[in-house]
């Protein structure tokens, strides 16, 4: 194979570009709208407001990922094979979905108060946060992986994002409040508009999957796989979340403030390696043996794709850094120094995320697991380290530190399991005559 034909066969297929455009621009409007929340919440609240505010819901989406208990990756590994499957993975998983996350509000509200002591909102606030994240959000994306499954993978992600729209305006309501009974009146808005998204989300995928309310009880296979995919997706939020907890114990609630502002803009620029990952986890999950060839061109695509979008990013946000302060006002005014390191971690957090779903698709979610379980223990030493003597740039560092070492061993895992996979194809086809 000549050079040219190498480096065509990286170029990702009219296809996979057409969806992962469309996906693209859902996930384009996704960060804007989460751009605007954001802005619009920092300066409503302050960066001590904030601080504490990022720490709760960061443990809220974590524990969201619980409720859900992997159905939506059971339903993806049996939809080519199972024509049935949207309606027989929705039949057991709306229950768990209910039990799971009535039981887990108040772990959470002990654990919102354990991680941010004197600085956690009120019990009540911490219950409308989980009433959202817990139980509305997990029905919106359970039902999103319906779409996804029959092909809808854009309309999948506008489920997902008008959630997230309506939060702008959540918070543009809310900011004309007091500033003391803001994030009340933003929180019970929110909760609102979740509700209203998962009845619109299942309204529209009960025809597509033809849904219905009888329950069922799940198998234990069924549990056991899905309780597979739930935990690695638990520990793969640990890195994009869990450094907003930490912050908060270690660097108080102000500069916690300033580095969880300054992180969630980072973890947005990486969208569009979201949308080309979310393009093509179908095909993935669907190749057969007989297409592994296929299936390695694919992951090739998919590590350049992560590689350059991650570089790009980076430039952007260190070349947009000087004018962040302006937007987000006088009190955010070091989120342009801390840009310069957070900057750095764009690529790492790009290939970290790549590599950690083309492992699910090669069917070895354990090995996510036990690569993102290490990051995360990186992370919590390198922070408990690293930000109690330089703050929030140490925050920062420590940050580059775990996602350089998940990213390395993640393609690491990815490129072994290639290679196994290509002699194990040589050996089944013999030597040639």
């Amino acid at each position: 194979m000549t050079l040219a034909s190498r480096l065509r066969a990286l170029v990702p297929s009219a296809s996979v570009l057409r969806t992962s455009m469309a996906t693209s621009a859902v996930l384009t409007a996704r960060l804007f709208t989460q751009a605007a929340t954001l802005v619009l919440l920092t300066r409503a609240l302050g960066p001590s407001g904030y601080g504490a505010f990022a720490s709760a819901a960061a443990i809220a989406v974590m524990l969201g990922i619980l409720p859900g208990a992997g159905a939506g990756y059971v339903l993806l590994s049996r939809i080519e094979h199972d024509d049935t499957a949207p309606r027989d993975v929705w039949s057991y998983s709306w229950p768990i979905i209910g039990i799971v996350g009535t039981l887990l509000t108040p772990i959470f509200v002990g654990l919102a108060h354990l991680a941010a002591g004197d600085a956690c909102l009120s019990a009540g606030l911490l219950v409308l946060m989980a009433m959202s994240e817990l139980l509305a959000n997990p029905f919106i994306l359970t039902l999103s992986f319906v779409m996804q499954a029959r092909g809808r993978v854009t309309l999948s992600q506008v489920m997902q994002w008008l959630p997230l729209a309506l939060r702008v305006a959540a918070v543009a309501i809310a900011m004309r409040f007091a500033a003391p009974d803001r994030l009340a009146a933003y929180l019970t808005l929110q909760f609102a508009g979740s509700l209203a998204c998962a009845w619109m989300a299942w309204r529209v995928a009960r025809l597509m999957g033809d849904l219905h309310w009888r329950p069922r009880r799940a198998r234990g296979s069924e549990m056991r796989q899905g309780a597979s995919y739930a935990l690695m997706n638990l520990i793969a939020l640990n890195p994009a979340e869990l450094d907003k907890v930490i912050t908060l114990r270690v660097l108080g609630a102000h500069d916690a403030g300033i580095y969880a502002a300054t992180a969630r803009i980072v973890g947005a620029m990486v969208t569009p390696v979201t949308a080309l990952l979310l393009s093509v986890q179908t095909r993935l999950f669907g190749r057969s043996a007989e297409r592994m060839g296929d299936r390695h061109r694919m992951i090739a695509q998919v590590a350049v794709a992560a590689l350059v979008w991650g570089a790009v990013s980076m430039g952007i946000l260190e070349a947009s850094s000087p004018w962040l302060p302006r937007l987000f006002g006088a009190p955010y005014l070091a989120i342009a120094q801390l840009m310069h390191w957070l900057a750095l971690a764009a690529p790492l957090i790009s290939l970290r995320i790549s590599a950690g779903t083309i492992l699910v698709s090669l069917g070895r979610p354990l090995h996510r697991i036990c690569f993102e379980v290490g990051g995360v223990a990186v992370l919590c030493a390198a922070m408990a380290w690293l930000a109690a003597r330089h703050g929030a740039t140490g925050a920062a560092i420590a940050l580059i530190i775990a996602e350089g070492a998940m990213s390395l061993i993640g393609w690491g895992m990815v490129a072994r399991l290639i290679a196994v996979h290509r002699r194990e194809r040589a050996l089944a086809e013999g030597p040639a005559i």
